[in-house]
């Protein structure tokens, strides 16, 4: 039983770390982790409205503005008005070109680091299932 602790422990440890180089990554274009998801949802729909992205990702419609505030002063996205809408406070958030290029360059460096994690997440799921069938809380 001890073992299998250590094993889960050391585990852990592995994916707090890998979770931190993450974060560095982010760091290096001035960026939070949270603001880089932003920025991948936005890439994927190709323009959403702010309140789409707080309601999507859980996240409160202040600190949705926040972060998309700052990222729009880095020149990483820019806001669209709607052409056909009477309403010009609506706004579609699309990423410029230099944000579409932070993406991009995130995105591979995070499938590179991913890769390195599958094993720390292995065991993590495999000690919490030993310790299920035995009953016992971590």
């Amino acid at each position: 039983m001890a073992e299998n602790m250590i094993v889960f422990y050391e585990a852990l440890q592995e994916l707090d770390n890998a979770r931190r180089s993450l974060n560095d990554l982010c760091a290096e274009y001035h960026i939070s982790f949270e603001q880089f998801v932003l920025m991948k949802r936005i890439l994927v729909a190709g323009g959403i409205r702010p309140t789409e992205l707080s309601d999507e990702l859980h996240i409160s419609r202040p600190a949705v503005s926040r972060k998309l505030t700052q990222l729009y002063y880095s020149d990483y996205l820019s806001k669209e008005r709607s052409q056909t809408n009477q309403d010009q406070r609506i706004v579609t958030i699309v990423l410029t070109d230099t944000g579409r290029s932070v993406v991009e360059s995130l995105d591979e460096s995070y499938r590179e680091r991913l890769a390195q994690i599958t094993e720390p997440v292995k065991k993590v799921t495999d000690t919490v299932e030993i310790f299920e069938v035995l009953g016992e809380d971590i």
